[in-house]
């Protein structure tokens, strides 16, 4: 199937944005910390919303036309799980960085590993999979069930969980900690409302690109009222410390729609431009820029940042990272292709030796 540039675009800007958090995130401690890291924190809190919210609208618009779901598995566990507990094994070796995390934080079991414990970013992975292991069961849902009621389905679920962060958040503020917490966001309750918001996108696909696609001039006041309610609501989230824990909170959910609205409006605006193609370009190999971007950052952190952290040096950990992740892309696009290959040519060579047999 061709691919979808809008979500191209979206993953584009989620993975910069999971790079942003990553970067400045090695100023978190009392010595570097300032209101400019939780605004770029709060800034590009969007990120993983957007990405399950991807997944939601792809089970609709893409996984729905699955056949064969074994072959659906096989894939997704030679492209995807693999490389992640390859990743997550080589990052049990990778010595901590990040100031919030205790010297050898996630590095003492094979459990660790499995469960994505290894490495800061690497939680993202367990409900990811896991919602790929109920897909057979939403795509049949969906396909048994009237849009509408899907539809219905996915505000309820919506409003549930935001009604459980409210409660969660509520809990924070009066200093206790709960399961939410716990668990280190790895089940899909965490996550359950982006993925949900969606699917409902993704059955209304329709209805919603409706409201974005207006004249130039409507256009570009959405995108400037998109920018300055996101940075209302994020100031918002800043000075009510609600950034220090930021899957935590309703507040995200409002976020993220406001992120979504603003950068649905400035893709349709700017599709054509120059820019916008290699954001998609990006958006398109996501996965391998996500395993690997924490490794280069440490890379740049070890070489730049040895004695003490300035924005010069977080700016040139940034160059370095961001360059060497994409190199990386290029190697690990070069592996798949030539596994895909022997793959082929393997199922083709079984294929004749069946048909000789005959």
């Amino acid at each position: 199937m061709k691919r979808n540039l809008y979500l191209d675009f979206l993953k584009g800007v989620a993975i910069i944005s999971v790079f942003v958090i990553h970067v400045n995130a090695l100023t978190f401690d009392e010595e570097n910390l300032t209101i400019f890291s939780l605004y770029f924190d709060s800034f590009s809190r969007f990120a993983v919303p957007f990405f399950f919210g991807v997944l939601g609208y792809m089970t609709v618009t893409r996984y729905i036309y699955t056949e064969n779901w074994k072959d659906f598995f096989q894939r997704k566990g030679m492209l995807i799980a693999i490389p992640y507990l390859l990743w997550s094994l080589l990052y049990f070796f990778v010595p901590t960085v990040y100031p919030f995390l205790e010297e050898g934080h996630g590095k003492q079991n094979s459990w660790d590993v499995l469960l994505g414990y290894s490495e800061v970013h690497l939680y993202f992975m367990i409900p990811y999979l896991t919602f790929l292991i109920f897909t057979p069961a939403v795509v049949k849902a969906i396909k048994k069930f009237q849009k509408q009621t899907i539809s219905r389905i996915a505000i309820i679920i919506t409003a549930l969980h935001v009604l459980l962060l409210i409660s969660v958040e509520s809990d924070v503020l009066s200093g206790n900690h709960t399961w939410y917490h716990e668990t280190g966001y790895l089940l899909i309750v965490h996550w359950i409302s982006f993925y949900s918001i969606g699917l409902f996108i993704g059955i209304n696909k329709y209805a919603v690109l409706s409201l974005v696609n207006r004249d130039k001039w409507e256009r570009k006041r959405s995108v400037l009222l998109a920018g300055v309610l996101y940075f209302i609501s994020v100031s918002i989230y800043v000075f009510t410390f609600k950034v220090l824990f930021p899957y935590a909170t309703p507040h995200l959910v409002l976020n993220a729609l406001i992120a979504l609205w603003g950068f649905s409006v400035f893709y349709h605006y700017f599709r054509y431009s120059k820019g916008m193609r290699y954001i998609t370009l990006l958006g398109g190999n996501t996965f391998p820029f996500y395993l690997s971007h924490i490794l280069f950052i440490k890379i740049g952190y070890f070489i730049f940042c040895s004695e003490g952290i300035t924005p010069m040096n977080l700016i040139l950990v940034s160059i370095s990272g961001f360059a060497l992740s994409l190199l990386y892309v290029l190697l690990h696009n070069k592996i798949v292709k030539a596994i895909k290959n022997n793959v082929y040519l393997l199922n083709n060579e079984k294929s004749y030796i069946c048909f000789r047999r005959r």
